[in-house]
């Protein structure tokens, strides 16, 4: 039997699922170690975090754009395929990074002429940490 050459795929934004597709099916050992090695050789990694991000120019003009997509879609792809691989913690520390909190005080809320004519109770600005909290937001949202 002559062994097949697996050709490793071209983009992580066209291909990031792949491994999580592939995960645990031992007919396809050769196509996973090629997907997950493509994947690793395409992340820029420090000590403590890392990230494949891919930039759209355009994106302003894409759905679901965002230049930490490919990061989300391999975090969850390896996940299912090496779950115990160092280059998850990286990920995660790496999206967590990029993640924008905003405090606003009621007041600031209510000084916007939108929010005190839309939501003058301010019902729809839920502070959300925990799945449960989040649940219960969206319980509370109707």
């Amino acid at each position: 039997m002559v062994p097949r050459r697996v050709a490793p795929p071209r983009a992580l934004a066209s291909t990031g699922w792949l491994p999580g597709l592939f995960a645990g099916n031992a007919s396809a050992v050769a196509e996973r170690q090629a997907l997950v090695r493509h994947a690793l050789n395409h992340t820029s990694e420090t000590a403590g975090a890392a990230n494949c991000t891919t930039s759209y120019g355009d994106g302003n003009y894409l759905r679901l754009a965002s230049d930490r997509r490919v990061d989300g879609v391999m975090l969850e792809s390896l996940i299912l395929e090496q779950p115990t691989l160092d280059l998850i913690p990286k990920l995660v520390t790496g999206l967590l990074a990029h993640i924008r909190t905003l405090y606003a005080e009621r007041a600031a809320l209510l000084a916007d002429p939108g929010v005190t004519r839309d939501d003058p109770s301010l019902r729809s600005f839920v502070n959300v940490n925990t799945p449960e909290e989040y649940a219960a937001a969206v319980r509370g949202a109707g």
